[in-house]
């Protein structure tokens, strides 16, 4: 589910969306955009069952699809911290998305741990 969800992004590309503080575009149109290149890259096979996950994930209803979204928050947060180191910058935003969205005691964990590595940096 985790791979599904991002493989629609190898067409149109990593979009992020949040709450206008930065050029973004609308969720609606990033979900649909996804749905329609996963739905393209699946034609060559028999993928309705990838498109199925896809759907699952977004509905967000079991606790599967709840780990696997906090799950790729996490992972921007991991993302957003080597983006920190390499460009000299800070970019708490990112954090806040979040710290707001993990639920898990566990990945609360990590993410403390994550964010215990931006403590000690100081940014230009």
């Amino acid at each position: 589910m985790a791979l599904i969800h991002d493989i629609g992004e190898a067409e149109i590309g990593d979009i992020i969306v949040t709450d206008g503080s930065q050029i973004l575009h609308n969720p609606i149109d990033k979900i649909r955009q996804e749905k329609k290149a996963i739905a393209n890259i699946f034609s060559l096979v028999n993928g309705q069952e990838y498109i199925q996950l896809f759907d699952e994930y977004e509905e967000n209803k079991t606790p599967e699809t709840k780990l696997v979204k906090q799950l790729d928050k996490l992972e921007m947060g991991v993302q957003a911290l080597e983006y920190e180191r390499e460009q000299d910058k800070k970019l708490e935003s990112f954090f806040e998305n979040v710290r707001g969205q993990i639920t898990d005691k566990y990945l609360n964990e990590i993410l403390h741990e994550v964010e215990g590595l931006r403590r000690n940096k100081s940014f230009s």
